[in-house]
């Protein structure tokens, strides 16, 4: 994943179409963000997004937003996260 990142000036990756049961997580040190979360109803219709917003000012980090206004953020750090690096909801 570095590899990549490093080939295209990129700091992390956001992939999905591999449901993630748990909520969205990360992995790699937060490298890698896995977003798809099953919206479907086929797959449990779990409702939730990733945001990553910065402006010319601050970056803010990277959290996973869910229903009723929750916001969790991300693990973004290098070592093994509790739960594998997942907010679960």
């Amino acid at each position: 994943v570095r590899r990549t990142l490093a080939a295209v000036g990129a700091r992390r990756m956001v992939v999905g179409h591999t449901v993630q049961p748990r909520g969205i997580g990360t992995r790699c040190g937060g490298a890698l963000t896995m977003i798809d979360v099953g919206i479907s109803a086929v797959y449990g219709g779990r409702l939730a997004a990733w945001e990553c917003r910065s402006d010319d000012r601050q970056a803010s980090p990277p959290r996973a937003v869910y229903p009723n206004g929750i916001f969790l953020p991300l693990d973004m750090g290098e070592g093994p996260a509790p739960g594998g690096g997942r907010t679960e909801l």
